[in-house]
């Protein structure tokens, strides 16, 4: 009885280890992958822009992916607090001229 449960539990944990993660977005793990995905958008905006980024404690490098939108937001706000910063430490950096 001792090795039928001992042996349910570990095909239990083998089996829960083996099924991968389906939270309904499709994972990118090459360019094909990218640009498959942004053969089926519509939106010039929603196309994905990918890049692998360097991971602490890692060797891999895994894509990480932002839409167009995204990432032309995410500039606007980077721009407005490097503007920010100049302003408050007033060192006449060189976006003070767009002011």
């Amino acid at each position: 009885m001792y090795k039928c449960s001992a042996f349910l539990l570990l095909a239990g944990v083998v089996a829960g280890c083996a099924l991968p993660e389906d939270d309904g977005i499709p994972r990118i793990r090459s360019q094909r992958d990218i640009v498959a995905f942004n053969a089926t958008v519509a939106d010039p905006g929603q196309e994905l822009v990918c890049t692998r980024e360097f991971v602490v404690g890692t060797n891999f490098r895994p894509y990480v992916c932002l839409t167009v939108t995204q990432l032309q937001k995410r500039e606007e706000q980077d721009q407005m607090r490097v503007k920010d910063v100049y302003s408050r430490v007033g060192t006449g950096g060189p976006l003070d001229a767009d002011r």
